[in-house]
């Protein structure tokens, strides 16, 4: 066989290969971002509850991943402060390092090239101890999940609002049976304009509320001369300006926000309206989550809020 005649062949066998590699390889859904060797970063929901999975998964029969029992999940608020840790904790050059999160997860050098995710337990006598749930990551592994923090953050954002907060406003309605259905809610309208978009408007009011009040703490929590009560009429918590602050705490004020307390006061603001069960079940619908923060940031930093700095 000629050289040429070898080459051809070569080339035909190695394109069948890439074709087969490709069609093997499972579809990554929106909700997973890999991190490479079969670690996945997971953005799950389940009982009202939005969490953050770093996760080893497997392809079953069907080429479809499943994941598996090694991992950890955090709780949105834990994987924002376990991201600030993380970016921190890639400096440290002593091999047993470590750093407890929260008092939720621990980080801890594995070797030089990995590092060891582990959720821990906080006993009542204020011990702590290692629970199953561990992750190892090596270095380009955990350096994409740092990467990821962005897009992984955007994606609990709208979680937030379109699955744990509607499910705890589904949870509470059903505790209030309305006894005229067909009166007050028959005639359900989505053009009405006093029903989805006075609704989003009043989900706004709140949770502005609710994450100017979360800021107002995170900033009076990093100033010296707040958390250490000293009396200066000027010092860093008076010298920022709204939209800087907005920048810097919103996704941390937002993790933080108790969502059943936000449905309980966003029920009890429109309880007496029309269309309020229709827009709880429909909320996927009717919410823009882009527009919906786009106006919380317009209420913030304009000084609309009922809570101040």
């Amino acid at each position: 066989m000629s050289c040429k005649r070898k080459s051809f062949v070569q080339n035909k066998v190695d394109c069948k290969k890439v074709r087969l590699a490709e069609e093997k390889k499972p579809h990554i859904p929106d909700h997973m971002f890999d991190l490479g060797d079969g670690v996945f970063i997971m953005v799950n929901t389940f009982l009202k509850q939005t969490r953050v999975h770093i996760r080893v998964c497997t392809i079953d029969e069907n080429g479809e991943l499943q994941p598996t029992k090694a991992g950890v999940s955090l709780k949105p608020d834990v994987y924002y402060a376990f991201h600030n840790k993380l970016c921190a904790f890639m400096g440290c050059e002593d091999p047993d390092a470590s750093i407890v999160v929260k008092k939720d997860v621990c980080i801890f050098n594995q070797n030089e090239n990995c590092i060891s995710i582990q959720r821990l337990f906080e006993r009542k006598d204020m011990t702590f101890s290692f629970l199953p749930e561990k992750v190892v990551l090596n270095k380009v592994q955990y350096i994409t999940l740092l990467e990821y923090f962005n897009e992984v953050s955007d994606y609990v954002k709208k979680k937030l609002l379109t699955y744990t907060f509607t499910e705890y406003v589904k949870y509470e309605l059903k505790k209030r049976p309305d006894d005229s259905y067909d009166e007050k809610w028959g005639n359900y309208d989505t053009d009405t304009p006093a029903g989805p978009s006075e609704l989003s408007e009043s989900l706004c009011d709140c949770l502005t509320n609710n994450i100017s009040i979360n800021i107002n703490q995170f900033i009076r929590g990093e100033c010296f001369v707040c958390k250490n009560g000293l009396e200066l009429t000027e010092h860093e918590c008076k010298v920022v300006s709204p939209q800087e602050c907005f920048n810097i705490y919103f996704v941390k004020a937002l993790f933080a926000v108790d969502w059943h307390a936000l449905a309980i006061d966003f029920i009890n603001l429109n309880i007496n309206g029309p269309y309020l069960r229709e827009f709880a079940y429909e909320m996927d619908t009717f919410l823009d989550c882009n527009l919906i923060f786009k106006k919380i940031e317009e209420i913030y930093v304009n000084g609309c809020s009922k809570i101040l700095l």
